[in-house]
């Protein structure tokens, strides 16, 4: 299968429509989006407090109640730095949990190769929150034990998330899980953030509270344009 063929089967074309601004280049960094997975979550959560009656003429459900989402990374590229925007949801999964989400395949490696890279080459990863739809992507299974996609990297995130993903809330438990999260904080690289910081020129982390306790969102600025780059999911 050819790579344009993988790519265009994992997004439809409204999605398509949203990246045609892409790659954008901002002061010394290059923007790029890339599609990496499809997978289904419950529309009831995604959706809150919405009437079903009213979401699903926009977005129809399965017959589980499930609706479509895509995973799509930012990836910023710029002053000998590659940086990925969260890591989806990857194939660290048990064949229970494949079922219900019902996952595509994990393209990242296919993805990467567009631009002439590999994982190896990823210098940061930035995460909005750890979620496990943001987070899971950065392992993989080897020998049953959760291995790092990413190993040399810098892993970034607000230091309230990271405590709160620890420790979350029992209304979060269910999205926070334990074994990613663990599998994170035994990585070498971790930047625990407190508040806003322009982690590298132009490039820019801040706190954004709501969605859970202590994301964050990612702006790459010049003195002409501004990309702020919110979590990275699709419907």
């Amino acid at each position: 299968m050819k790579k344009e063929e993988t790519r265009s089967s994992l997004v439809s074309k409204g999605i398509e429509s949203r990246l045609d601004a892409l790659p954008l280049v901002i002061g010394d960094d290059t923007l790029n989006s890339l599609v990496v997975q499809e997978f289904y979550l419950d529309g009831g959560t995604m959706f809150g407090v919405v009437p079903k009656t009213l979401w699903e003429k926009v977005v129809p459900a399965d017959s589980f109640n499930r609706i479509k989402l895509v995973a799509r990374l930012l990836l910023i590229s710029g002053n000998g730095r590659h940086i990925l925007v969260d890591t989806g949801m990857g194939t660290a999964w048990s064949e229970k949990l494949r079922s219900i989400y019902a996952f595509s395949p994990f393209t990242l490696s296919l993805e990467l190769e567009r631009f002439g890279l590999r994982t190896v080459d990823i210098t940061d990863v930035i995460y909005a929150h750890l979620h496990y739809d943001h987070l899971a992507g950065a392992f993989e299974l080897q020998g049953g034990h959760l291995q790092p996609l990413f190993p040399e990297a810098i892993h970034h995130m607000q230091e309230d998330n990271y405590r709160w993903a620890c420790h979350p809330h029992a209304k979060e438990k269910a999205v926070y899980l334990p074994g990613f999260v663990a599998a994170l904080g035994r990585q070498k690289n971790l930047n625990l953030l407190n508040g806003e910081k322009e982690r590298y020129k132009g490039i820019r982390l801040s706190i954004s509270n709501g969605h859970t306790k202590g994301q964050q969102l990612v702006t790459v600025f010049d003195d002409h344009l501004t990309s702020c780059a919110l979590c990275p999911i699709a419907i």
